[in-house]
């Protein structure tokens, strides 16, 4: 009798796939949304040398991305100047932050381009005449 107990409870382990070694770690997917995505660098050849630095601090990949080639001059230069201020809790905002206040202040999406205010629409029903 406690032969076969044991036999069942070996045959119910095996089927669900756990093996007497294994410790308890959570079964993950396999594929390729298990894989870590490998992000090439980002291009920041074409910015001076402070704007390289002020983008080399930036931890967002994204960030750093549309600061380096999404922004022309005086917008990089504008997101430069945000970091370098303390706000009003005299905290200093991290190169990230500053990028992403000022996107959020001027409505730019991140592909660089302002974005469009969406047009307002007339109540349905309601005939103009």
């Amino acid at each position: 009798m406690k032969l076969s107990l044991y036999s069942m409870a070996f045959c119910m382990l095996s089927i669900l796939g756990v093996s007497a070694d294994d410790t308890m770690t959570p079964m993950q997917p396999s594929g390729p949304a298990n894989q870590p995505q490998v992000q090439s660098p980002v291009d920041c050849s074409n910015l001076d040398e402070k704007e390289n630095l002020f983008a080399a601090q930036m931890t967002d990949w994204n960030n750093r991305s549309i600061f380096c080639a999404k922004l022309n001059a005086e917008q990089r230069r504008t997101i430069m100047e945000l970091a370098s201020k303390p706000n009003a809790s005299g905290v200093l905002m991290t190169p990230d932050q500053a990028l992403l206040q000022y996107m959020e202040q001027n409505q730019i999406t991140p592909e660089g381009t302002p974005q469009q205010p969406s047009p307002k629409r007339r109540p349905s029903g309601c005939s103009g005449s």
